[in-house]
């Protein structure tokens, strides 16, 4: 008896391409992805996947490129392998986060040369069915550059799985036999990855530059995303997120439906103070309710989410004992900053410590808000400086009620404070305004 342990509809999309994206598990623990059609219309895109899967398969030539298989379940279903790594956005969020950019650049230069070791490349020139597809504009700018023959769109840093060297492609729904450029699909991936989108935009140039992406390649690109929304959907999607972003690269999962997940292992405290690991719970929801049994001899527990950058709400820490639930028992945390019930964690994995106090079981009930992006830490970084800066003012204007309001200098000492202080509030609100953050906020109001 299989379980259904994670769903998604993506319901923005037209008949003909609406799915329902579903992580199985049998009695056996063994998991598989599947995709069904939610409407009739939408079976003969359903039943494209597993020649899509032979065609990319025969086109790549890179063995790190794994194409994971999949196979026809009934008549409206497709039915994928289940595969663990790190998705290839959270791999960069851990190089921005390091603030090694050097390493990211020559990482995406790498992808990008293992997307392009295919059986032929061509050149573009635009077909009848490319501008059904992605519009009827002007590609006269575009003709003659380097094209995929097969491509697939969707290569995008969401669903790409790393392990090790290996990376797995994980979704092909839309791969196409006409010549796509080769820069497009680059783009497409830099611009639905949500850590490179948070980028400054002279760090994004930079990216940009090493692809030979020039301000009139993005704009036709852009075009040709908007169109190809359009194409999915029926509506102009790209355009209602673009108007909602202070970013020009916009985080936009109008097809990108792809399901992360994540786990918590928990450990022991033994009496040496050694840990020992007790259990890996993995999860796909953002709402998590754990409990561990402890031994009399633990000295306590230690939950650590494996994941970085995060933003968790923590509803309840507990312990049971004789069947009886106690709330508020004591425990400690890594957490980088604290505000109410939210903690934030920078750049390292979120760790909660539950003391044992002769205790059967000890739990946590938590929300994540936010995982694995470089934003955390510089939001944190950002109001830690906002609150020295505005103890440093509080300070100097004690010190010039107390010692007389005379010396020039101490105003325009208090005038710097002041304006840095409204600088440093003023790029909080702006990383408040990102798509990012609000999709936060907004999560964060729903489940509170």
């Amino acid at each position: 008896m299989e379980k259904v342990i994670f769903s998604k509809f993506s319901g923005e999309r037209k008949a003909g391409y609406g799915i329902v994206t579903k992580i199985l598990e049998g009695s056996s623990g063994k998991r598989s992805v599947v995709k069904e059609a939610i409407n009739p219309e939408g079976i003969y895109h359903i039943q494209k996947m597993p020649e899509s899967m032979v065609k990319l398969k025969a086109y790549y030539k890179d063995d790190r490129i794994v194409i994971t298989p999949c196979s026809l379940r009934g008549d409206r279903a497709v039915e994928f392998d289940y595969v663990r790594g790190v998705r290839y956005d959270e791999y960069v969020s851990q190089i921005i986060s390091q603030g090694n950019y050097d390493k990211l650049k020559s990482e995406l230069i790498l992808l990008k040369k293992i997307m392009t070791n295919v059986d032929e490349l061509t050149e573009f020139n635009e077909s009848q069915l490319f501008t059904e597809i992605f519009g009827d504009c002007d590609y006269s700018a575009l003709r003659g550059k380097e094209s995929f023959k097969v491509s697939n769109i969707d290569m995008i840093f969401a669903n790409i799985i790393k392990d090790n060297d290996r990376l797995y492609i994980t979704d092909y729904e839309w791969v196409f036999d006409f010549p796509v450029p080769v820069d497009y699909v680059i783009y497409r991936s830099l611009l639905l990855s949500s850590n490179i989108s948070m980028l400054s935009e002279d760090k994004k140039s930079e990216i940009y530059q090493l692809f030979n992406i020039n301000e009139k390649d993005i704009n036709l690109y852009n075009k040709m995303e908007e169109r190809f929304q359009r194409y999915v959907s029926g509506k102009n999607l790209f355009e209602e997120y673009k108007k909602g972003s202070t970013n020009k690269l916009i985080r936009f999962q109008a097809v990108a439906d792809t399901a992360r997940e994540r786990c918590i292992k928990v450990y022991s405290v033994n009496e040496d103070g050694g840990k020992k690991l007790l259990c890996r719970s993995d999860f796909t929801e953002s709402s998590i309710n754990l409990t561990q049994k402890l031994k009399h001899s633990h000295k306590g527990a230690v939950f650590e989410l494996q994941s970085k950058g995060a933003v968790i709400k923590i509803r309840d820490i507990f312990a049971l004992k004789n069947n009886e639930r106690l709330a508020g028992v004591q425990s400690d945390t890594n957490a980088d900053l604290v505000i109410g019930d939210d903690y934030y964690f920078k750049d390292k994995i979120p760790v909660i410590t539950i003391e044992n106090k002769d205790y059967d079981a000890v739990g946590i009930d938590f929300i994540i808000y936010y995982e694995n992006t470089s934003l955390i830490s510089s939001y944190v970084d950002k109001i830690m400086e906002s609150v020295r800066l505005n103890t440093k003012l509080e300070e100097a204007e004690k010190n010039l009620i107390l010692r007389g309001g005379d010396i020039s200098y101490r105003d325009e000492m208090i005038a710097a404070l002041n304006e840095k202080l409204k600088e440093a509030r003023e790029e909080i609100e702006q990383m408040k305004s990102t798509f990012a953050w609000r999709a936060y906020e907004k999560l964060k109001g729903r489940k509170k």
